[in-house]
């Protein structure tokens, strides 16, 4: 079936956008996809480039200046939008990613579409605050007509704190994941010892630490952790921390979580280049403990990713996910706070493997955007039928 959709991707990461783009359009080749970024074209990769119908490009200032600079960027957000709207219609408008100034533009998203889909990420409804958060919930999430996101979730439950009106918005769909996808189909293709090899890791007992460059993995306070109990882990020992993408300042965090190790007599390696799903895939089954403690989270790929490779996993308890955690055993060794976040990973060091259940292993398969990029497409599909 064909539909026509708005794709809004405002400072959103291409690779996660790059994989939403092509397997809308594998799932359905009939689809019609405008996408719409501040991106600069030659930036744009050319995966998106070659299966959306049109590239919309937006000037998005940073908004620096206090709240003046909030101001015109809001300003000429509206003047953008207005314009568009005067010449666009779609079936379906998709906001990924939501971010409060997207207020000033409902108005002129109403005009163009009868339904508006918000797609959060994660962090954009977790970790925002103060009058951006207030923006945010009552001027983007209250006025759209659907959130892409579980009720019972993290994030859910953020926007019914704020939003308590808003069941009926809830329509789940759970974002895929590629890697997921290609450890399915290679997972026998390869062994541990040949994916340390890769990363010039032979003989290395390995710890990862996080999986991007965003201050709110916690780096620090993982490297921290370690060093304080280095003399109860292996001599072999050798931090893996994958940072090849994150913020705008990630060169300077990366120099800073560099100087870190140094000091604390940590030895680590840092994967700072772009990885292709083979990789990534590699990488997880390099991997003996992946240690994950970002402040919050929606639902972790990346976790799942290191469950379907058998890896042991520590985990920062104060992050659940209601629709994983419900399998026993659960699929990692939790550590209650930061203070105990050394004796954990000594722990998991020591034990045996988590013999992770078949239920949870086949819920995790289907979160794969094989199964998932169907799912999406009946969503759009049937809401372009409601309105024809």
């Amino acid at each position: 079936m064909k539909y026509s959709i708005l794709i809004i991707a405002i400072d959103c990461h291409f690779s996660h956008m790059t994989r939403f783009v092509c397997n809308l359009k594998i799932e359905n080749p009939d689809v019609e996809m405008h996408y719409l970024t501040e991106k600069d074209k030659d930036k744009i990769p050319e995966d998106i480039i070659h299966n959306v119908d049109e590239v919309i490009h937006f000037n998005v200032s940073n908004g620096e200046g206090g709240y003046y600079g909030i101001y015109k960027k809001i300003v000429s957000l509206k003047k953008q939008f207005k314009k568009l709207s005067n010449n666009h219609k779609f079936d379906i408008i998709d906001i990924h990613f939501p971010h409060y100034y997207m207020a000033a533009a409902m108005p002129c998203l109403r005009k163009m579409s009868k339904n508006i889909v918000v797609t959060p990420w994660g962090s954009d409804i977790l970790r925002v605050d103060g009058f951006r958060a207030k923006i945010l919930f009552r001027g983007v999430l209250a006025k759209c007509d659907y959130i892409t996101t579980a009720i019972d979730g993290n994030v859910g439950k953020r926007i019914l704190e704020n939003l308590p009106n808003s069941h009926k918005k809830f329509y789940f769909q759970a974002w895929g994941s590629e890697t997921i996808d290609y450890i399915v189909h290679h997972i026998k293709e390869t062994n541990t010892t040949a994916a340390k090899e890769r990363f010039g890791l032979a003989g290395k007992y390995v710890i990862t630490c996080g999986y991007n460059a965003f201050r709110a993995q916690n780096h620090d306070k993982i490297i921290d952790a370690i060093a304080g109990k280095r003399s109860q882990l292996p001599e072999n020992l050798k931090l893996l921390i994958p940072v090849s993408y994150g913020a705008y300042d990630k060169d300077k965090y990366i120099a800073e979580l560099k100087k870190k190790c140094q000091e604390a007599h940590v030895d680590a390696l840092f994967v700072e280049e772009y990885m292709t799903v083979a990789d990534v895939f590699l990488l997880r089954m390099a991997t003996d403990i992946f240690v994950h403690a970002q402040n919050t989270d929606a639902g972790c790929a990346s976790l799942q990713e290191y469950v379907l490779c058998d890896k042991k996993i520590v985990h920062g308890s104060w992050i659940r996910y209601p629709k994983l955690d419900v399998y026993s055993p659960l699929c990692y060794y939790a550590a209650s706070d930061f203070s105990a976040l050394g004796d954990v990973i000594v722990d998991a060091y020591h034990a045996e493997p988590i013999k992770f259940s078949q239920e949870a292993i086949d819920y995790i398969k289907s979160n794969g955007w094989e199964v998932r990029r169907k799912e999406w497409n009946d969503m759009f599909e049937k809401l372009a039928t409601s309105v024809r």
